[in-house]
């Protein structure tokens, strides 16, 4: 038996033309509980699937393994992309554009207008461009404002004054709020088996608001994001201003916690997917990045400590993007309350990126600690917000197992704790 796939279907083609869509909620209605199984079915429901019965284990694995060639390196490529401006940044700021476009004001501080004005246009755009991204698909979408996006990042080397950098800034926020959400509901999508779509009502996006605990993931993430925006944009700062160290060698300095940051993602990811937890992987990051920010902030005097610290502030910040995201997707169900979902934790962790952006001040030189004050209390905070979703999934989940509540509209559905 041949396999034909494309993004949003999964059909056998048999001797004949036709084609059976892939639908996993049509199928087999209703089943998700948060965990993996071995057995033919929906990826991590549990539940058993008919349709897979066409199927050998192999044909099944080539298939999964084909979209994720197709899909995966594309999403990573553009995305990191999409951050080239949020760290070219603050390296430009300590090679000379600071001097250059005469930044260094204390009323206002220029070069926090700047990175802040970005995060307005990026919150304001995302509620319309949900619903764009469903009208006009993500294949024209994306490839039109990546196109934008590149024509504009172009138009930076042509500023001459720091005005006009605000200006692109502003346009910058609208080309790249859309491609983040879209990347990341393309790959929900895939995972979930809802990609089919829905007509959309009104009703049903905005009926997301009304569950808390969709806000609760945003404020994880906008708390997450506040210190992973803040790294982006001062961390190059901090170790030529703070730590004293010349401009090449604050430069690449840069990497190495990065680095690092990429390796505890995939160890989280790594124990997330296979022990089916994810709010201990969320706090891991946190306490993580607590202890990498204390050490920054109180080890002064001592800068190989304070870089070190700066290890497990970056580690702990960045990990918990994808750590949050997949919290928030493994709990939800319902197309439209997923994009609700997507666009509020778009949205709120822009809000992180705006307190972070203003945050650390040049005035507070070399040690940043009203900064990095508020950054250990953004993380003080998820800490708190897990641990009450995490007795409230817990509490849920035995109602359902009892019978006595259904949860996110299906009967099996299981909270990831």
């Amino acid at each position: 038996m041949a396999l034909h796939h494309d993004p949003e279907k999964l059909h056998p083609i048999g001797t004949g033309d036709e084609k059976i869509p892939y639908d996993y909620d049509k199928a087999y209605p209703g089943q998700h509980d948060g965990s993996d199984s071995t057995s033919p079915g929906r990826p991590g429901t549990g539940s058993y699937d008919p349709i897979l019965d066409r199927f050998t284990d192999a044909e099944v694995k080539r298939v999964v393994r084909k979209v994720d060639i197709r899909l995966v390196p594309l999403c990573g490529l553009m995305y990191c992309v999409s951050l080239l401006d949020r760290t070219n940044l603050s390296n430009a700021a300590i090679a000379g554009m600071t001097k250059e476009l005469n930044l260094r004001t204390k009323n206002p501080d220029r070069y926090s207008v700047i990175t802040l004005v970005f995060f307005i246009t990026y919150v304001v755009a995302q509620p319309p461009t949900t619903i764009l991204t469903r009208f006009f698909g993500p294949r024209i979408w994306l490839a039109t404002i990546t196109l934008l996006w590149g024509a504009t990042m172009i138009g930076f080397g042509f500023v001459q004054d720091w005005t006009a950098l605000v200006g692109l800034r502003l346009l910058l926020g609208v080309l790249e709020v859309q491609e983040e959400r879209q990347l990341i509901i393309a790959r929900v999508n895939q995972d979930r088996g809802d990609a089919d779509l829905e007509k959309f009502s009104v009703k049903k996006w905005l009926g997301g608001a009304t569950d808390w605990k969709i806000w609760a993931y945003g404020l994880c993430f906008g708390c997450a994001t506040t210190v992973s925006y803040a790294l982006a944009y001062f961390l190059p700062i901090i170790l030529n201003q703070g730590l004293r160290y010349d401009t090449g060698t604050a430069q690449c300095l840069i990497a190495p916690p990065y680095a690092f940051a990429a390796l505890v993602m995939i160890a989280t990811g790594w124990f997330g997917d296979k022990y089916h937890q994810r709010g201990i992987c969320v706090a891991f990051n946190a306490v993580l990045c607590i202890i990498g920010l204390a050490v920054m902030g109180w080890a002064y005097g001592d800068n190989r400590a304070r870089y070190f610290g700066v290890f497990f502030a970056t580690a702990g910040a960045n990990a918990n993007v994808p750590s949050v995201l997949t919290y928030q997707a493994n709990n939800i169900r319902g197309q439209w309350k997923r994009a609700f979902c997507s666009a509020t934790l778009v949205g709120l962790g822009a809000l992180g990126g705006i307190v972070g952006s203003t945050v650390f001040r040049s005035q507070d030189s070399p040690t940043y600690i009203p900064g990095l004050s508020v950054a250990i209390g953004s993380q003080v905070v998820i800490l708190i917000t897990v641990g009450i979703l995490t007795v409230f999934f817990k509490s849920d989940n035995k109602k359902a197992d009892r019978g006595e509540k259904i949860l996110e509209d299906s009967p099996s559905f299981r909270y990831t704790i």
